[in-house]
C-alpha cells in the first residue's frame, strides 16, 4: 500500500472516534521509513513512532498476529509503556539512506571480488603475475561458457 492511502484507510478507520475525542495513532519502527508519520502530522493527526525494543513480547508469542499485535500497541500505548524512536528530518533521512546504500555497495564489491578470485583460483588462472585485468581477460575469452 502506498503511504497516500496508508494515511487515507488510518483516516477512514479513526473518523468515527475523533468526532469529540483526540486520538493518538503509535506504529512500530520498521525498514519502511518515516512517511506514514509525516503525512499525520501534517494532517496535525496525534503520531508516534514506537522503538521495537520497547515492545515485550511473551515467550509464547512467537507467531505473528497482526489483531494481537495491534491490540499490545493500543493498550501499551494507552498505558504510556513504550520508547519512542526520534523521528529524523527527511535530509537526515536521506542522508542515512545514502550511507546504508554505500556500505552496502562497499561489501557487495568486496563479496564479487571474493568471488571472482576464487572462479580464478577454480579454473586456475594466476591472478597474482603480470596484469590481472589483461590475463583474466584473454583467460576468459578462451573459456568456454557451457
Amino acid at each position: 500500500m502506498s503511504p497516500v492511502k496508508n494515511v487515507t484507510y488510518v483516516l477512514a478507520c479513526t473518523s468515527k472516534f475523533t468526532k469529540n475525542n483526540s486520538i493518538l495513532i503509535g506504529y512500530e519502527a520498521t525498514y519502511l521509513g518515516y512517511s506514514l508519520y509525516r503525512q499525520l502530522r501534517k494532517l496535525n493527526v496525534d503520531c508516534r513512532v514506537i522503538a521495537p525494543s520497547s515492545i515485550s513480547k511473551a515467550p509464547q508469542d512467537r507467531v505473528k498476529n497482526d489483531r494481537k499485535d495491534s491490540l499490545r500497541l493500543a493498550l501499551g500505548l494507552m498505558r504510556d509503556e513504550f520508547s519512542f524512536v526520534e523521528v529524523p528530518s527527511e535530509k537526515q533521512e536521506s542522508d542515512r539512506m545514502l550511507l546504508r546504500s554505500r556500505s552496502f555497495l562497499v561489501a557487495t564489491k568486496s563479496d564479487l571480488k571474493r568471488h571472482i578470485l576464487s572462479q580464478c583460483r577454480l579454473l586456475e588462472i594466476d591472478y597474482k603475475t603480470g596484469n590481472f585485468q589483461d590475463s583474466c581477460r584473454i583467460e576468459l575469452r578462451s573459456q568456454s561458457i557451457t
